[in-house]
């Protein structure tokens, strides 16, 4: 074991020639420039001046006195170090390059940029000793190998993204607070945050209809904090997406489920919503306010074939079943009252299922599914719609429930135009036709519209379209 002498006779000299030490015990002052390499490092007592680089090969304990004295830490070891002692451990920068991890066991306090290399940084489970950024702290090369999986604490106002996610995805979240007086504490959660109440008691008051139950992020300040919230969807635990405008920042009070706003932008496959300015702080997650994006998240597709004159097949599939209970097949001839005609136990992730039917009325039927969770909560699946009429010349209008486009498709040569009214009987829209049109309604309010195709002969054949948002 070195003695505090020798460190601090040559540590210049280690500055110079990049020298390596099996283990450093320091109980007296530590100064060093340039680059160092130990197994281990200990502060019994002692205070470490770090301006330079030290790679750390093994497990760092802090028992004394550290600073942002313009250095970094490198740990690179070859097995799971452990960051420990009586003290928050702070440095200047800091680098994460060990591929089987890095367990922060004492608050890990970094002052100006954390480079995620390799590896997961675990911490305990509890907030009081987290991976600390302070005031315009930054991080770089996050990713689903090297993140944190625990929880981050950030210090100041303005934007800052979250390096947070679990033992195999990175799921950021980030925070923008325009006040934040001891910090912001985040942990991210592959779980359900619990069955609440929907109310209209958020900054947006449209009540939520649905949210993500199969993820969710812990966000709360130390003391107190104000600010927004933005909340990402990607490829992970987030399906059944069907249009960004219906996603919503869902944030769980007691026992509700607020809307906190705003509107979703980006893809169905990926993108951001922010949520208003907020001060109360909890849980948060995903949400939607239309049946449009049924979260929670398990139908990945739900269609409908014909395949003899009247009868439907009705097929879809669920890439998870977390919690579920069973799923009720429902039918209804004006897409309004819907009575249910089967029920399915689920089989298990990635399933897919069939179910033949011929409806009541042998040329229109709409149809959807309830997916019952455990906790006896429900969600719906988006309506279909099938026209099962076998004559030889055929008007086909889909999807019958969108929120910006539907399709006129038909080979009666006889069809020359339409006209769409609102559930109140006025016209609202009206062109000449031939075979197939597609036409935009996003700008229309959420009714049920009524569409006639109309017949050189004067006869109408009448369709029904709801707007969904």
């Amino acid at each position: 074991m070195l003695k505090i002498e020798y460190i601090l006779f040559h540590l210049f000299y280690i500055a110079l020639f990049n020298s390596v030490f099996s283990q450093i015990n320091n109980t007296g002052n530590t100064y060093n420039i340039g680059d160092v390499f130990i197994n281990g490092y200990k502060i019994n007592n002692g205070t470490l001046f770090n301006s330079g680089s030290i790679y750390i090969g093994g497990d760092l304990t802090n028992n004394g006195t550290t600073d942002y004295n313009g250095g970094n830490i490198i740990f690179n070891g070859s097995s799971t170090q452990t960051i420990s002692g009586t003290n928050t451990f702070s440095t200047t920068s800091t680098t994460f390059n060990n591929t089987t991890g890095i367990s922060v066991n004492k608050c890990l306090s970094i002052n100006s940029i954390a480079t995620f290399s390799n590896g997961l940084i675990t911490t305990p489970t509890g907030s009081l000793e987290p991976v600390e950024f302070n005031t315009g702290a930054s991080h770089a090369n996050v990713s689903n190998s090297s993140h944190v999986d625990g929880y981050v604490r950030k210090l100041g106002t303005g934007s800052f993204t979250y390096p947070v996610g679990d033992v195999s995805t990175y799921q950021k979240v980030a925070v923008n607070p325009t006040a934040n007086a001891t910090g912001l504490v985040v942990k991210y959660f592959p779980t359900n945050a619990s069955t609440a109440t929907f109310n209209n008691l958020g900054t947006d008051p449209t009540p939520l209809l649905y949210y993500n139950k199969l993820e969710y992020w812990d966000i709360t300040p130390v003391s107190s904090a104000t600010g927004s919230v933005t909340i990402y969807w990607d490829n992970y635990r987030n399906e059944g997406i069907g249009s960004v405008s219906d996603l919503k920042v869902a944030h769980k009070i007691g026992g509700f489920y607020l809307n906190e706003g705003t509107s979703g932008t980006g893809l169905v496959s990926s993108g951001n919503v922010t949520s208003n300015s907020i001060s109360t702080w909890s849980l948060f997650a995903l949400g939607s306010t239309s049946s449009n994006s049924p979260l929670p998240i398990t139908l990945t597709s739900f269609s409908s074939d014909i395949i003899t004159c009247h009868q439907v097949n009705i097929n879809w599939h669920v890439a998870l079943e977390i919690n579920l209970n069973h799923y009720e097949l429902q039918f209804s001839l004006d897409a309004q009252n819907f009575k249910t005609i089967s029920n399915f136990i689920p089989k298990g992730n990635n399933s897919s299922y069939k179910y033949s039917y011929v409806p009541e009325n042998n040329k229109i039927g709409y149809f959807r599914l309830k997916i019952i969770d455990n906790d006896h909560t429900y969600s719906y699946s988006p309506i279909i719609y099938e026209n099962t009429d076998c004559l030889e010349t055929r008007i086909n209008v889909f999807p019958n429930v969108t929120g910006s486009v539907f399709t006129i498709q038909t080979n009666d040569v006889n069809v020359v135009g339409y006209e769409l009214y609102d559930s109140k009987g006025s016209l609202v829209l009206k062109n000449l036709f031939s075979s197939y049109i597609r036409i935009d309604i996003n700008s229309y309010a959420q009714d049920l519209y009524h569409l006639s195709v109309i017949s050189s002969d004067g006869i109408k054949n009448n369709f029904k379209i709801i707007k969904t948002d």
